[in-house]
C-alpha cells in the first residue's frame, strides 16, 4: 500500500490544468477537479500508476476516441485527451456537480417513482443518441449515471468499455460490470443496442427495489443466472409498484434480444405512458376545474366546449417548481405544454429565445413532428408554474374537427413566434461591414 501511495503522488499541474482536489477513485483511475488559467473548471480522469495495464490503457484509448463526438445534454462531454509527464493517459471532461445513482439505489434509499421515470427516460434518450452514432455503452450501471444537483439532469459517464462501430482500433472483448451485463454480453456474443436496453432494465430494477436483478456467489454463478435464471419478481420485493413499471422491467430483462424492446422509441413510449398514468393518479384537480381553466385559457379560445371536453381526457395537470425543467434539449418529444399559471424561460443551445407566459404553449414541435422529433429547446420554470400537458399520441385519436382546430391554433402560434423572431432580428444593432 505504501508503494502504491507514493507511486500515485499527483503533480500540481498536468498540461495547462491545475489540480484542485480529488473527486473520486475508480478501479483503474482517479478523477480530479481541475481549473485552467482562465478560470474554467473541468474534471480530469487519470490512469492510476498501480493499475497501468494493457486493458486499462485500452479503455482510456476507447474513451479518448469519443472526445468531441457525443454531444448530447445527457452525456458527459469529453473535451480532450493526453499523456502526462509520467506517461500516464488522462481525459479532460465537463465537471458534473452531482451524485451517481448508486447512492439512490439501496433498499431503504430509493427515489420517488416519477423521478425514477425521468432519470431512466433521460438515460434512454442518451443511449438512443449514442446508438444512432454507432456507440454501445456496454457498462451501464448506477455508478456511471450521474444526477446533477441543481436541475436533476442526468449525465452518463465512463465510455471506456464502449463498442464503437467505426473505430480503427481493436475493441475490447467481454468487459463491463457483471451484475448489469446482458446474457449475450456475458457469453461474448455480438452485441446490439438491445444489450444496453437489458442493462438499463437492470438499472431500473435496482432503482425500484434497491438490489440488483441478478446476484451470484462468484462470476460464473452470476453469469449462469443472467443467462438462464429469471430475475426475482419486483412484487416480491415491493408490492406498491405500478403494473406498468413491472411490465417495462420484465420486457427489458428478457433473455433473448429479439424479445426485448425492438427500439429505444418503443421503450421511451412506454415510459411516457407510465409517467402519464402516475401523474394522473396523483392529481387533485377535478375535471370540472380543468375544463373551466382550459375554457378561460387563450390557447383554447376558439375551441368549442365539445372540443375541449374531447381533449380533456388526454391532458395531465402539472406543477413545476422554480428552476425545474418542462422540456430539455435532446428529449424525445411525446407531449407539449400549455402554461396555465406562472412563467417559463425558453432557450436553445444556451441562447435566450423568449419568456412563455399564461396561455402560451411550449414544446409544440412535439405536435408538429408527430412525436418523432427530439426537442431543440430547454424550458425552465421561473418560480412556480402550472401547465397542462397534452399527449401527442392521444391527439392522434381526436376527431377530424378537433385535430383541424389544433392545426389552426398551432399555425397561429407559429405565426406569432415568426413575427417575434422577425422583430428581434430587425432590432439587432447593425454592424459595419
Amino acid at each position: 500500500p505504501m508503494a502504491e501511495t507514493s507511486a500515485e503522488t499527483l503533480p500540481h499541474v498536468i498540461g495547462k490544468y491545475r489540480i484542485v482536489r480529488e473527486l473520486g477513485k475508480g478501479a483503474t483511475s482517479n478523477v480530479y477537479l481541475v481549473t485552467t488559467p482562465d478560470g474554467a473548471v473541468f474534471a480530469l480522469k487519470r490512469l492510476r500508476p498501480a493499475r497501468d495495464t494493457r486493458v486499462s490503457r485500452k479503455m482510456f484509448e476507447t474513451e479518448a476516441a469519443l472526445c468531441g463526438k457525443l454531444n448530447h445534454p445527457n452525456i458527459v462531454s469529453l473535451i480532450e485527451s493526453g499523456v502526462d509527464e509520467d506517461g500516464l493517459p488522462y481525459i479532460i471532461m465537463e465537471h458534473v456537480d452531482g451524485e451517481a445513482l448508486d447512492i439512490f439505489s439501496a433498499p431503504n434509499v430509493t427515489l420517488p417513482d416519477e423521478m425514477i421515470i425521468d432519470v431512466v427516460r433521460q438515460t434512454a434518450e442518451a443511449l438512443d443518441y449514442a446508438c444512432k452514432r454507432g456507440v454501445i455503452h456496454r457498462d451501464l450501471k448506477p455508478a456511471n449515471i450521474l444526477l446533477q444537483h441543481d436541475n436533476g439532469q442526468v449525465k452518463i459517464a465512463d465510455f471506456g468499455c464502449a463498442m464503437i462501430s467505426d473505430s480503427q482500433t481493436t475493441q475490447l472483448g467481454v468487459v463491463g460490470t457483471a451484475n448489469f451485463m446482458s446474457p449475450e454480453q456475458v457469453q461474448g456474443k455480438p452485441l446490439s443496442y438491445q444489450s444496453d436496453i437489458f442493462s438499463l432494465g437492470g438499472v431500473l430494477y435496482r432503482l425500484l427495489t434497491g438490489r440488483p436483478a441478478f446476484q451470484g456467489t462468484d462470476y460464473q454463478n452470476l453469469a449462469s443466472k443472467i443467462i438462464r435464471a429469471p430475475h426475482t419478481p419486483i412484487r416480491e420485493l415491493r408490492n406498491d409498484v405500478n403494473d406498468s413499471f413491472v411490465a417495462i422491467v420484465d420486457r427489458a430483462l428478457r433473455k433473448r434480444p429479439e424479445e426485448r424492446y425492438l427500439s429505444w422509441d418503443e421503450f421511451l413510449y412506454d415510459l411516457h405512458n407510465l409517467s402519464r398514468l402516475i401523474r394522473a393518479s396523483e392529481q387533485n384537480t377535478s375535471n370540472t376545474d380543468k375544463f373551466m381553466a382550459m375554457r378561460s385559457s387563450s390557447f383554447f379560445e376558439y375551441f368549442s366546449d365539445v372540443e375541449i371536453k374531447e381533449i380533456l381526457p388526454s391532458t395531465t395537470w402539472r406543477t413545476f417548481h422554480d428552476k425545474e425543467l418542462l422540456t430539455s434539449e435532446g428529449q424525445r418529444a411525446h407531449s407539449f405544454f400549455v402554461i396555465m399559471a406562472g412563467r417559463a424561460e425558453v432557450t436553445a443551445q444556451g441562447c435566450f429565445l423568449h419568456i412563455a407566459t399564461v396561455g402560451e404553449c411550449v414544446g409544440e414541435s412535439a405536435y408538429l413532428s408527430g412525436g418523432f422529433d427530439l426537442r431543440r429547446e430547454r424550458t425552465t420554470a421561473l418560480g412556480g408554474v402550472t401547465a397542462l400537458e397534452l399527449s401527442v399520441a392521444q391527439m392522434r385519436n381526436m376527431s377530424p374537427g378537433c385535430r383541424m382546430r389544433l392545426d389552426q391554433t398551432f399555425l397561429s402560434v407559429l405565426n406569432n413566434k415568426l413575427n417575434a423572431a422577425y422583430d428581434l432580428i430587425c432590432h439587432q444593432p447593425q454592424t459595419n461591414r
